[in-house]
């Protein structure tokens, strides 16, 4: 028999999460990338507003106030044709955060850098213009203070650019660029040791094109090794311990209804093995996802997005890790939304639980926040 506490519990656990608004005030907000910009170690996030042609920084508000606010403190740091990504980043190493975005329609496209704390706007030169690009990521090479930017890009063209810079990064003129492979539409780029050899390599999705799928680039030399899900849809992926034994994996979203572990067999980031987690029936088509404990029970779980959520489907969800290797359906948002993006899991409340962040483009959510009823 169930006790009160129980049953309470049970049924908070139906019903969808409380939506925040961190945002709501332009059209087209397109994922979020969070890092700490004033060293209070609450993460600020950034997001590129595509139809809007924004970028916008937001200032993580005390812990104790984030349930109160209607809106976050916002900076907007540049204005720029369609952006479908933005990241925090202190390029010059001044310290002042920078933000890069990237375009992938409009004229110009080109990857940008506004910089801090003036938030002048130009773009680096290395980037075509004339190509779509859609997702960026610093990164630090081996023996090499500064910071380099990987650039994705997306159609005709699209390539996987490392642009390099000069002794000056200012010098936006001066970039190089080396291509590292032709892509159709990247969707993830993560920098991690993959096969345990001690230098940073890149992780991937593309989810369009001969060579889509997932799958990672051995620094320094940039060869090619598939984790799974060649020529499907895949969308963003996470890369996590996901059944703790010691290994990292990755769970991808996948187009149009999968969400798919691929378990790490051993250290070398060789061999892989592919195991499908049940899917809602009511959710919408897949488009991101991320792993933590989501209930505090010492498992991981897994939440996911969707776009095409309409006519009577959910557009954010949890799965629950259940000892036994069976996954339950938790709703998040509940029918109010379309299209959502990419996920980062914080407690931005600081009650103890991980809260999930991101972003809504076609009902106009905006960018929000929805609060885990775990520690209520």
């Amino acid at each position: 028999m169930l006790s009160i506490v129980g049953l309470a519990l049970m049924l908070a656990q139906q019903e969808p999460w409380v939506r925040h608004t961190i945002d709501a005030s332009l059209k087209g907000a397109d994922g979020v990338r969070l890092k700490d910009v004033n060293g209070d170690g609450l993460p600020e996030i950034a997001v590129g507003w595509e139809e809007g042609r924004t970028v916008r920084v937001y200032q993580h508000p005390r812990q104790k106030q984030a349930r109160k606010l209607e809106k976050w403190i916002k900076t907007t740091v540049g204005q720029v044709c369609h952006p479908e990504d933005a990241v925090l980043v202190d390029l010059d190493r001044d310290g002042a955060m920078d933000v890069v975005s990237a375009c992938e329609d409009g004229q110009p496209t080109g990857v940008y850098v506004h910089w801090g704390p003036n938030w002048k706007t130009e773009p680096i030169g290395v980037a075509s213009p004339r190509l779509r690009w859609i997702y960026t990521l610093p990164m630090l090479l081996s023996g090499d203070p500064r910071t380099h930017i990987l650039a994705g890009g997306k159609a005709v063209g699209g390539e996987l650019l490392l642009m390099i810079p000069p002794a000056n990064p200012k010098k936006v003129s001066e970039w190089t660029g080396k291509v590292l492979q032709p892509v159709g539409w990247v969707m993830s780029l993560f920098t991690s040791d993959m096969d345990g050899d001690g230098d940073q390599d890149i992780l991937v999705s593309d989810r369009r094109g001969d060579k889509s799928g997932i799958y990672w680039l051995e620094a320094p030399y940039w060869a090619r090794i598939p984790v799974g899900a060649a020529k499907e849809e895949v969308m963003f992926i996470d890369r996590a311990d996901l059944d703790g034994d010691g290994l990292e994996d990755v769970v991808a979203a996948i187009r149009p209804e999968s969400i798919v572990w691929f378990k790490r067999l051993d250290k070398t980031g060789f061999n892989w093995k592919r195991q499908s987690i049940p899917y809602p029936q009511k959710a919408g088509t897949a488009k991101a996802v991320a792993v933590g404990d989501l209930n505090g029970d010492g498992l991981n779980d897994i939440a996911f997005t969707c776009e095409n959520a309409s006519g009577g489907k959910e557009g954010v969800w949890w799965l629950e890790q259940v000892e036994g290797g069976f996954w339950k359906e938790h709703r998040v948002s509940g029918p109010e939304g379309i299209k959502f993006d990419r996920i980062e899991l914080l407690d931005v409340d600081g009650d103890g639980d991980l809260d999930l962040i991101t972003t809504e483009e076609r009902a106009l959510l905006g960018v929000v926040w929805y609060e885990n009823p775990s520690r209520n």
